[in-house]
């Protein structure tokens, strides 16, 4: 019995000394920078991602720009690029080419656009027109599709560029090709 005796004891004695704040290690004050340091970093990543996120949720087009503009939608990244700006009376009919590299076919998408005119400088105009719409046509998982846009207030000739932002889809399908 003297042998559990003495392990108790010596059990006991270990566990009394475990003391949380005496195993604290002191904090210097060079700790406290770091912290600090730390603490701007995580911040700053912060910020960086807000803006990342910012940047894809909305894009740029120009009719004399080669390639697409990737958009996030609320199903994933689309592509954006004009193919052309015919005249339609007193305003435009844009030929909006949509990529969908997401495994879902879309039926529909929709979309808030503001574009904007030249000035008489040949300078971006300092506002433009918006107006939300509905992308008519079906867009086919891994596809390009062709759409057309109207643009009642903006000849061709002064078309500068499409300012896309908040694109989300109103009906998907997941399968077979519609």
């Amino acid at each position: 019995m003297r042998r559990y005796e003495l392990v108790a004891v010596f059990c006991l004695t270990i566990l009394s000394g475990c003391d949380r704040e005496a195993a604290t290690p002191l904090r210097s004050s060079a700790d406290t920078g770091q912290d600090e340091r730390l603490s701007s970093l995580e911040r700053l990543v912060q910020d960086n991602k807000t803006k990342l996120v910012a940047m894809t949720e909305s894009g740029a087009l120009t009719s004399t720009a080669s390639g697409f503009t990737p958009i996030a939608s609320d199903i994933g990244i689309l592509t954006f690029q004009i193919n052309e700006i015919e005249p339609n009376g007193s305003g435009s009919d844009l030929q909006i080419q949509v990529g969908n590299p997401t495994m879902a076919n879309i039926s529909q998408l929709q979309a808030d656009l503001t574009w904007y005119s030249k000035d008489a400088d040949g300078k971006w105009a300092q506002r433009g027109s918006s107006k939300g719409i509905t992308l008519p046509g079906d867009y086919a998982a891994g596809t390009w599709t062709t759409t057309t846009v109207s643009l009642s207030d903006i000849k061709p000739d002064e078309f500068d560029y499409l300012y896309v932002q908040k694109v989300s889809a109103t009906s998907i399908t997941l399968g077979a090709t519609q």
